[in-house]
């Protein structure tokens, strides 16, 4: 990961907007996602693409969906 995406990263962070990142198993490659506001936007029937948050206690499921991300 470059430095440069590495500093979009913390501007995500210091803006308090959400962000993932993410590596797969025995991948090399990071992925990283960056959210563009803050809503929550929340999902029921798994139709949309996106990456999934959920709680521990189960009672609601959040996704930040592929619309309102970039990469």
């Amino acid at each position: 990961m470059t430095s440069s995406t590495l500093q979009k990263f913390r501007q995500q962070f210091d803006q308090q907007l959400p962000f993932v990142l993410y590596r797969k198993p025995s991948a090399k490659e990071v992925i990283g996602l960056l959210q563009r506001d803050q809503t929550l936007h929340t999902v029921m029937n798994f139709a949309e693409k996106g990456f999934v948050f959920a709680p521990f206690n189960g009672d609601e499921i959040v996704t930040y969906s592929s619309r309102s991300m970039r990469c």
